[in-house]
């Protein structure tokens, strides 16, 4: 059969008007294809703007340059802003380009020609672009080492997976071993590489060959790179981290592509067979078409490829981090490793084989770059040829400061927060976020005014970053890292040194990667079993709700499961985090024990944890599962009681708390009516932290007995959570109550009006985990538990809070004595008759706030705290301000506020002519003047005098919850006179570890807020007047 027949056999077609006459061009590659799509949608906007237009006419392809120049934003020229006369050189090309693709036209050549020297000329001066390209870097060995030893040495960055450094060590590697592009290697399959061992020396080696199929738009005659294990030199064997097999081998044995599945030692022990002198290792079929080199997440790698531009923003922010301040483009290894091929000694064939390229000028101009690598003077001289000449300056062409500043320092942020830009975006964030929140906004338009605030986010950082990388390039070169104490450079470049310990891989590479060793060494091998881990292991913790301390440190604060469960509560409330370890286990016992009775089946227990999937069949397995995997146990924690208690004849003495009491006609049957949560009273820990109310000594006043084995926390096994709380009213001669309470698991706050002894202190906590009461009957040694039915907790109350900084003691009180717990077994306990409770009027009861953050978020005050107690002789010893208005629950529950008013801490009965609120509804009170500040940590009250009210109603505020006007006029006069002024008294003064300070009284307070400061915090006149009156010499 003929070649005709043949054809028209498969289907050969004699018509010719049905194949297209136009001109053929070469295939675009898709990225390739996007940039000249955009540049011909210029093309279209022009027209529209100007009309249909014809690009063979020079005066519109000259008006269509400058359209483009003017419309265009360049990177190089900070000054303008203009793009160079390279960039719309290529722009105007690749417009021709694509034209004549979709038009089959051709433009004229003396056009085409044209626009070059047009551009680079009359354009230019016209208007101003300039002819500038970016300078040129080498990553060198100098600089290569140096990236190494920022990722395996003291690297801050956390990486969503391990495997990522892992796999961005073999990259950069692989860059610099050959003249690899990112699209070969990131794009790479197993398929692609040609694994084997072979001899060399008489000993095994490994080694592979990588080709990639398809690369830069060619199927064909694709370089083949080929990197092995045998590298010596006179100063023998390479650091481990520039082995080029190292990462490879580890790639191959973590993910598991070699058929057989060899263990490490299995592929080290691998020799050629008798008749080859080499053995090919087989990759698994379903391995063939898997990327080399995947995208990874937290629980290990994707079936996706990496993407070159990731790698390459990756490898560019890595530089960055390891002091380079321009970064590294993958074209700084590549040139660095083409200059250095062709200085081999190899042809120029052999050259520009291995670079993969065509025309030799594009290696001359692009790559080889302006440096002579020739010894010109040893040439002249007849003397030793030197081959080094140019490594230094292409060293110092990457620019690297040793302690480069990787995030904006406070002064910094500081001034960017007041530049016109940065305010106008935070304005108009926060007016966003105010209609994102409001009650009226329908889902719609919240979800787009989400979306215009996130594009007002992006803005913001994009001034973060420009400002970084002003500061970054502003740096002076130093060498020395000698530096004084207070002189710290950034917390990132020895963040891994303090955290090592914890990432015992990572901590072992650092030292055996830099050892030069063999690859089949000890050190070797260790090496490769860490990186095979750093890989194959998830790189997130199992979930774990406990938390964690470390050598008496907090490494990892605790969450709750139950609530971290509960999607429909706020965040602050599922994320709540807690700092101390006996709170945390009160509150999480409690909710566990809530989340069961709730249970609608006790047979089918689901983990309260959203990511675990454990199906409980009782409440026992449940209590189990959650000990032996959440860490959370069934029990709070106990403290062991005294050696002596245990002893059968031996007679504990009875401890005693404070017994608060209050006149008036109430009693008890008023107050246990309706199940009323009770909270206890107890003892301040030693180790607390004084605030206004706490004067310092009161803390080392304690014996060290406190709290030893009397704790609210050893309650009876049988004790149920969650009954019935509802008590008959008991008798004056019932037993002595306990109270005992935290404040918001931090440290505890103490607060009384003492007499005469140095004990004479009311200790309130407040827990707000569970709430209990601790009743010792009469006669009965043994404390009694009532169960609490506790509520979540999270949201502490401002009215709570100004228990302890707001309410200060009645001034109707004719005696300030306040009896004290008394632990001395012979003192008598008579005064301690009738007992008394701190009620709750709401069980929902919620923790108080330790400072001025919080750690809960606002919530209307629903609740107030109220001391009751039976009649007794000592009737005037509670405020009573204290009391709970009923009357005003339903709108205290609707309120607002988060700190105390006026008439919070003055109930109406107590003034006979008060004056109106600014906003009775909101209650909100009008402030008559700042007297004074206090500060602990973050935590900033002010002392503020109510106008209308005399200076006993001063109370303590936050700062949050007063004017800025207000708050900026105080610490204006503030810093005129160097600290507190007008509402201070100075009544004494002590030398403390070298510093002076002064017993302050605070004014309109009680005397139990008398607390020593600091010179610093008060008023230089005050302090003159003091040492007048006291006759002390300044």
């Amino acid at each position: 059969m003929g070649i005709l027949e043949l054809a028209k056999q498969r289907g050969f077609s004699s018509d010719r008007q049905a194949i297209s006459p136009h001109v053929v061009p070469r295939k675009l590659r898709p990225n390739s294809q996007k940039f000249y799509d955009k540049d011909l949608e210029l093309w279209h906007e022009y027209e529209g703007e100007f009309g249909s237009s014809d690009p063979r006419d020079m005066r519109v392809m000259k008006h269509f340059a400058e359209f483009l120049a003017l419309g265009t934003t360049g990177k190089l020229d900070k000054e303008n802003e203009l793009p160079t006369t390279d960039s719309v050189r290529n722009k105007m090309r690749r417009f021709y380009s694509n034209w004549q693709r979709e038009t089959h036209q051709t433009i004229p050549t003396e056009i085409t020609r044209s626009m070059a020297p047009y551009i680079e000329g009359e354009l230019a001066e016209k208007l101003g672009l300039k002819n500038i390209n970016r300078a040129q870097g080498y990553l060198t060995t100098e600089n290569f080492v140096k990236l190494h030893e920022k990722l395996w040495f003291n690297d801050h960055h956390d990486y969503v997976h391990e495997g990522y450094r892992v796999d961005n060590a073999t990259l950069l590697n692989c860059h610099c071993f050959t003249s690899a592009r990112l699209a070969e290697l990131c794009e790479a399959k197993y398929k692609d590489v040609v694994f084997m061992v072979g001899w060399k020396e008489g000993e095994p080696e490994l080694k592979l060959k990588i080709q990639r199929r398809i690369c830069k738009g060619k199927d064909k005659n694709q370089p083949e790179h080929i990197l092995y294990e045998k590298l010596s030199s006179d100063r023998g064997p390479p650091p481990l981290y520039a082995q080029p097999i190292l990462f490879f081998l580890a790639n191959f044995l973590s993910s598991g592509a070699i058929k057989g599945d060899p263990a490490l030692e299995d592929m080290l022990n691998y020799i050629p067979p008798q008749n080859r002198r080499h053995w090919i290792f087989e990759w698994k079929d379903e391995m063939l078409e898997s990327p080399i080199f995947p995208e990874w997440d937290a629980d290990g790698p994707k079936p996706l490829a990496r993407s070159p531009c990731n790698w390459s923003h990756q490898a560019s922010r890595w530089a960055i981090r390891a002091g380079f301040v321009d970064g590294c483009g993958m074209h700084c290894p590549r040139r660095d490793s083409l200059l250095k091929a062709n200085d081999s000694g190899a042809s120029i064939e052999q050259v520009l084989k291995y670079a993969d390229q065509q025309n030799s000028a594009v290696l001359r101009r692009n790559y080889l770059g302006s440096m002579n690598t020739i010894d010109g003077a040893g040439c002249f001289l007849g003397m030793d040829l030197r081959q080094d000449l140019t490594e230094d300056f292409r060293s110092a062409s990457m620019r690297w400061i040793m302690d480069l500043p990787l995030g904006l320092s406070a002064q910094a942020q500081a001034e960017l927060e007041q530049q016109d830009d940065w305010m106008k975006i935070s304005q108009n964030i926060k007016l966003l976020t105010l209609q994102i929140e409001h009650d009226g906004t329908s889902g719609i338009t919240r979800e787009q005014l989400k979306a215009r605030r996130k594009q007002y986010y992006v803005k913001r950082r994009r001034l973060e970053a420009t400002k970084l990388r002003e500061i970054q390039k502003n740096q002076p070169l130093e060498y020395s890292s000698e530096r004084k104490p207070h002189e710290q450079s950034d917390w990132r470049h020895g963040h891994f040194a303090r955290v090592m310990d914890l990432l015992p891989e990572r901590k072992r590479l650092s030292h055996t990667l830099f050892s030069a060793v063999p690859l089949r060494s000890d050190e070797g091998l260790a090496a490769l079993r860490d990186l095979i881990a750093l890989r194959k292991n998830p790189c997130h913790i199992a979930y774990q709700d406990a938390l964690v301390l470390f050598r008496n440190a907090i490494a990892r604060a605790g969450y709750c499961p139950v609530h971290f469960g509960k999607e429909e509560c706020p965040a602050h409330q599922r994320l709540r985090q807690f700092w101390d370890k006996s709170g945390w286990q009160r509150h999480v016992s409690t909710c566990v024990l809530q989340y069961i009775q709730a249970a609608k089946s006790p047979d089918n227990l689901p983990c309260p944890h959203p990511d675990c999937p454990v199906q409980a069949q009782s409440s026992k397995q449940l209590w189990a599962h959650l000990e032996d995997i959440h860490s959370v146990s069934q029990g709070p924690t106990k403290k062991r009681k005294s050696s002596q208690g245990d002893h059968q004849d031996f007679m504990p003495a009875k401890k005693f708390r404070t017994q608060p009491q209050v006149g008036g006609s109430r009693t008890y049957d008023e107050f246990w009516k309706g199940g009323i949560s009770c909270v206890s009273v107890g003892w301040i820990s030693s180790g607390a932290k004084a605030i206004p109310g706490v004067p310092t000594e009161c803390n080392a006043s304690f014996s060290s007995d406190i709290g030893r084995s009397d704790r609210i926390w050893d309650e009876h096994d049988d004790a149920s959570l969650g009954s019935d709380t509802t008590h008959s009213s008991p008798s004056a001669s019932s037993a002595n109550t306990v109270y005992s309470s935290q404040v918001d698991d931090m440290s505890l706050r103490s607060w009384s009006c003492g007499q005469s002894t140095n004990r004479s202190w009311l200790n309130l906590e407040v827990e707000d985990q569970r709430l209990t009461l601790l009743a010792t009957l009469e006669g009965d040694d043994s404390p009694q538990f009532s169960p609490i039915a506790p509520s979540d907790e999270l949201n502490p109350t401002p009215q709570e809070y100004s228990l302890f900084t707001s309410i200060p003691l009645s001034q109707h009180s004719d005696s300030n004595s306040i009896n004290l717990e008394d632990e001395v077994s012979g003192r008598s306990p008579d005064f301690l008759q009738s007992s008394s409770v701190i009620a709750m009027q709401d069980q929902d009861v919620a923790s108080l706030v330790c400072h001025e953050a919080g750690y809960g978020g606002e919530r209307p005050e629903t609740e107030r705290l109220q001391i009751v107690s039976s009649v007794s002789h000592n009737v005037d010893a509670i405020d009573p301000r204290l009391y709970t208005d009923q009357d005003s629950q339903e709108q205290e529950k609707t309120s607002g506020i988060n700190a105390s008013s006026p008439t919070q801490s003055h109930p109406e009965e107590l003034h006979t002519s008060q004056p109106a609120a600014l906003d009775a509804d909101e209650n909100v009170w009008e402030v008559d003047k700042l007297l004074a500040k206090w500060k602990q940590g973050r935590q900033i009250l002010y002392l503020v005098r109510w106008k209308g009210f005399s200076d006993d109603d001063n109370s303590w505020e936050r700062r949050r919850d007063i004017s800025t006007h207000l708050v900026n006029d105080f610490d204006a006069r503030f810093l005129d006179n160097g600290g507190n002024h007008e509402g201070i008294e100075l009544l004494d003064q002590r030398l403390r570890r070298g510093h002076v300070e002064y017993l302050v009284k605070w004014k309109g307070r009680p005397g139990c807020e008398n607390s020593w400061e600091k010179a610093s915090t008060i008023s230089r006149f005050r302090i003159q007047e003091f040492q007048e009156s006291h006759g002390i010499s300044g």
